[in-house]
């Protein structure tokens, strides 16, 4: 399964999910959604932070609220 994190410089909640994924030793490839603003628009990312999971199953996670904490939390378990 390949991991994508789509962040920005700006972007306060970026942190907290790339920390998280960091814990839950989640191998992933970050990409800078400002910089790189053809593979975010390819993903159909709008806003960060995005998490996207690709494998059997799209999985996507947008924001950094509790809910989706635990949703990524929920999903590395598997």
């Amino acid at each position: 399964m390949t991991v994508l994190f789509f962040h920005s410089k700006y972007c306060q909640g970026c942190g907290t999910i790339e920390a998280l994924l960091k814990e839950l030793e989640v191998d992933y490839v970050s990409i800078d959604a400002e910089k790189d603003p053809a593979a975010a628009s390819g993903y159909g990312v709008c806003s960060t932070p995005t998490v996207i999971a690709l494998g059997e199953e799209l999985r996507t996670f947008v924001g950094a609220s509790q809910s989706v904490v635990d949703r990524i939390r929920e999903f590395a378990k598997c």
